[in-house]
C-alpha cells in the first residue's frame, strides 16, 4: 500500500451538513490542519464507548434487582459485587430476576457483557462454608 493510500485510509471524513459528500476541501482540510482534533475526537469517541459500557452494566445490574452501591472497585480497576448471604442460597437454583447466584460463583469473576466483575459475599460465614465446600470438592474429585 503507497504512503499516499495510507494516508486517504486515516483522514477524518468531515461533513458540513451543507452537502450529502465529505467535505475535503475547507473543513477536511482545517481538521487535517489541527493537530489535537484527531486526538480529541478520539476522546469523544472512548468516552461515549465508556457511557455505552457503564450503561449496559447498569441493565444487568437492574435486570437481578441490583444496584450501583454494590459496586466497589479493588485497585481502583476491578469492580467487586458485594451481595448479602441471601444473594447465595445453597439449597434453591440461581435467578436472575431475584439476584442470586450459585455459591460456587462466590470470589470467581462473572463477565456480563463487555465487563468483568468479582462476586462476593459481605457475610464472612458464608464465605468461610463456600470455601471449605469448594476444596472438599476439589479433594473429592482428585481421588
Amino acid at each position: 500500500m503507497s504512503n499516499r493510500t495510507s494516508e486517504a485510509l486515516n483522514r477524518t471524513l468531515v461533513y458540513t451538513g451543507t452537502d450529502d459528500r465529505s467535505d475535503d476541501v475547507y473543513a477536511g482540510r482545517l481538521v487535517a490542519d489541527w493537530p489535537g482534533i484527531e486526538e480529541s475526537l478520539r476522546r469523544e469517541d472512548e468516552a461515549a464507548a465508556r457511557d455505552d459500557r457503564r450503561e449496559e452494566l447498569g441493565r444487568w445490574l437492574a435486570d437481578r434487582g441490583l444496584s450501583w452501591d454494590r459496586l466497589t472497585w479493588l485497585d481502583g480497576q476491578i469492580p467487586r459485587l458485594t451481595l448479602a448471604a441471601r444473594h447465595f442460597p445453597a439449597e434453591e437454583a440461581p435467578s436472575k430476576a431475584s439476584g442470586t447466584f450459585s455459591p460456587n460463583l462466590l470470589g470467581s469473576y462473572v463477565t456480563p457483557h463487555s465487563h468483568v466483575l468479582q462476586l462476593w459475599c459481605a457475610d464472612p460465614v458464608v464465605r468461610r462454608e463456600t470455601a471449605l465446600a469448594r476444596a472438599f470438592e476439589y479433594a473429592r474429585n482428585a481421588t
